[in-house]
């Protein structure tokens, strides 16, 4: 994902190009009610790399969303291909419908659907997401064994980088935020700015022999 990709779409976006003021530590914290923090504890975070750049080279990617519909719950039969002596089992995923409408790597078109989608054993540990919510967070393509039997385009997302988006463009975590990313109450376009200075380090760093 270039740096250039970011700028480009905050210009030609009128969702993220006007940027309102931040909000204070106590204007986030009353808004709380509505956009709460998780207690995450999601089973992938010990597998995890600690700082967004890490999942970023690990094929994740940006994307700002709005859930444009029910969530409901899958049950797949499916082989694991380390034990294939044990034939298929039953699994249940979660299927949230989201609208793109942002997503700077021009992987999706805006407006375009797709699906967040994972094993239920993981929906605890990420927000509880209702039909009109927007947020920003990083996304990785389902396995592709799970993206064959959908008519959708399948992301996984994880508990790092997840941001609610008011209904006034302001940008609010939705986990503790870790001390190298502090973003809590700045506008939409800011976020994305700060997301932004994440992939110049990567590309200055992969530069770096």
């Amino acid at each position: 994902l270039a740096a250039a990709c970011l700028l480009v779409g905050c210009a030609s976006n009128p969702d993220i190009s006007a940027d309102p003021a931040p909000l204070s530590a106590e204007q986030v914290e009353g808004m709380r009610d509505d956009y709460p923090i998780c207690p995450g504890g999601s089973p992938q975070v010990s597998m995890l790399p600690v700082e967004l750049k890490d999942l970023i080279s690990d094929g994740f990617y940006l994307i700002y969303a709005e859930v444009s519909g029910e969530e409901t719950t899958v049950t797949r039969s499916l082989v694991d291909e380390a034990n294939e002596n044990m034939g298929a089992q039953e699994f249940d995923f979660f299927d949230i419908p989201l609208e793109i409408l942002y997503n700077p790597s021009g992987k999706f078109k805006t407006g375009q659907e797709v699906h967040l989608f994972d094993n239920t054993m993981f929906r605890d540990g990420l927000p509880a997401l209702e039909e009109g919510d927007r947020f920003v967070t990083l996304v990785k393509d389902s396995a592709s064994s799970h993206q064959e039997l959908s008519d959708f385009p399948l992301v996984g997302t994880m508990e790092q980088g997840f941001y609610y988006i008011t209904d006034d463009g302001h940008a609010i975590a939705a986990y503790e935020e870790p001390e190298y990313f502090q973003q809590n109450g700045v506008g939409l376009a800011t976020l994305l700015e700060n997301y932004e200075k994440i992939y110049e380090e990567m590309t200055a760093e992969q530069a770096d022999p």
